[in-house]
């Protein structure tokens, strides 16, 4: 690519600072209305007549939750879920009845049923994306937990894999254009870092959700608000982090530093310089030299997947990234016109494809599960 083709124009970033401003995704909550509650009488009756019809049991059952009596629904749905097992309908409006009852673990568990369907059900694609939201939910809250622990630290999972924290890229400019780029880096690294076979990643959703939790928190320990903090907290072998600046529209100028938390020591710094053009190259560069320090082997095809450009095209690149601030921001719809728009500048950017199938679902998830079918289209095409 040519250092040229790395300015970032204004037009399309015009375009970026006009979504910026967009309000983000509202979670979905129950609208009691007179409708319901005369459909709800109407059900009633129904079931009256027919006490094992599957269709008016689970009619009822959802009326209940629209109506917002979670308890009466969950009874309800439960029967209807026995009934039908596999009828996609039902689990949706029974999983969420248990999250309005603070059931979780039981909302989970019926969304699990449906992880192996491959069907094209609006219904299942909901169910897909809620499992993710419950999930995020968890993560939240281990973290809050974690963060209320005054000495304890995050269980290592294997200890024979090496943990390794990739704490979010800073950027030391004032050009917006250019600090788009801190997640897309930051995504990237971790991808890659986590292709290395004897390496343990922490997803960059947990580090972010930390560092959030921890600005968020006057109380919190000033210890654990520093790098060295964060990477003792989630008990990290190695703590990675990147800090970046262009200098004249054209050089990229990326300082990494990689360090133990455990020993106490001064981490060890590393300054890279080239053209904007190859920040991927220079992010690439880092991975190796933390393999190097730490003596992690890669593999043939480890090495083949770290050096794969995700994308050769730098605005696909940017859009990406304002994506993932998007998807940060939980506004999903607006994560996906990113992501859209990172394919229609690169087809084959199939890391974003991955991204805009998470969002549909995610998108749908936080919608009424019968209120769907206006997301339909979007649906179709990312699928």
């Amino acid at each position: 690519m040519k250092i040229a083709d790395f300015k970032i124009n204004y037009i399309f970033l015009g375009f970026f600072c006009l979504l910026m401003a967009c309000a983000g995704t509202r979670q979905y909550t129950p609208e009691q209305s007179e409708e319901v509650l005369k459909a709800l009488h109407k059900a009633k009756a129904e079931v009256r007549e027919n006490p094992e019809n599957f269709h008016a049991i689970r009619e009822l059952g959802i009326l209940y939750h629209k109506s917002r009596q979670f308890g009466k629904a969950v009874n309800v749905l439960e029967k209807a879920h026995r009934l039908e097992i596999k009828d996609a309908r039902t689990a949706c409006y029974l999983g969420l009845s248990y999250e309005f009852q603070n059931e979780f673990f039981l909302a989970q568990r019926v969304y699990s049923s449906f992880a192996d369907d491959t069907s094209a059900s609006p219904y299942v694609n909901w169910i897909k994306g809620r499992r993710t939201l419950l999930s995020r939910r968890q993560i939240r809250n281990d973290i809050v937990l974690l963060l209320k622990q005054d000495t304890g630290t995050a269980a290592q999972i294997d200890p024979e894999l090496t943990k390794i924290v990739v704490l979010p890229v800073n950027y030391h400019g004032n050009e917006t254009r250019y600090a788009m780029l801190r997640r897309g880096l930051t995504e990237q690294l971790i991808i890659d870092l986590s292709r290395i076979q004897s390496a343990r990643v922490v997803d960059r959703y947990e580090i972010v959700t930390l560092v959030n939790e921890i600005d968020r928190r006057e109380s919190i320990n000033k210890a654990q608000n520093t790098s060295s903090g964060i990477g003792k907290l989630l008990n990290a072998d190695v703590v990675v982090r990147g800090d970046f600046n262009v200098v004249d529209d054209q050089l990229f100028v990326w300082e990494a530093a990689i360090w133990t938390p455990a020993e106490n020591a001064l981490p060890e710094t590393i300054t890279l310089a080239d053209t904007i053009s190859n920040i991927l190259s220079l992010q690439k560069q880092i991975v190796y030299n933390v393999a190097n320090k730490y003596d992690l082997k890669i593999g043939t095809a480890a090495r083949k997947l770290i050096e794969k450009m995700p994308t050769e095209n730098p605005q696909a690149f940017l859009a990406y990234c304002a994506g993932l601030g998007k998807e940060d921001d939980e506004d999903y719809e607006e994560a996906l016109v990113y992501y859209q728009k990172a394919i229609e500048l690169d087809p084959n950017f199939d890391l974003c494809l991955e991204k805009i199938r998470n969002n549909t679902f995610l998108s749908l998830a936080v919608k009424d599960p019968d209120k769907i079918g206006s997301f339909d289209k979007i649906a179709d095409q990312s699928l």
